[in-house]
């Protein structure tokens, strides 16, 4: 099936995304996190351009606890966009729960160096909490 999705990746519009995107957030919030999964999954089977669905696919992995399944997608979004602040800040959180070290600091340096202080100010929370 995934297989003829991406075959047809040309009939799906904008709109189309959206609404399978809201959708599987939808899921997400009432804690049906593998449906979500396998939605976002999908979405970026046709789209793995799109911000959105990569962000929340690393969200849902890890409230599944996948943190390295959530790591994997935010290392591939911050390749394609090295400048998104959000998506480092959650690439930073998750590291914290992986206990990667040197991995927060670098991601941490970016940020202070780029004066995202609610981002900075939530991770040294989250930080604190952990020590």
């Amino acid at each position: 099936m995934r297989e003829e999705l991406i075959h047809n990746r040309e009939s799906w519009s904008t709109q189309d995304i959206y609404l399978v995107a809201d959708k599987a957030y939808q899921l997400y919030q009432q804690g049906h996190l593998r449906e979500a999964q396998v939605l976002f999954e999908g979405l970026l089977a046709l789209a793995p351009d799109n911000r959105y669905c990569r962000l929340a696919l690393s969200a849902v992995l890890a409230s599944m606890n996948d943190l390295s399944g959530a790591l994997r997608q935010l290392d591939e979004w911050i390749a394609r966009d090295p400048r998104d602040l959000e998506a480092r800040a959650r690439r930073c959180e998750v590291c914290l729960r992986l206990d990667l070290p040197e991995r927060t600091r670098e991601d941490l340096t970016v940020l202070e160096r780029a004066r995202a202080s609610d981002h900075i100010a939530r991770l040294r929370l989250i930080q604190g909490a952990r020590h």
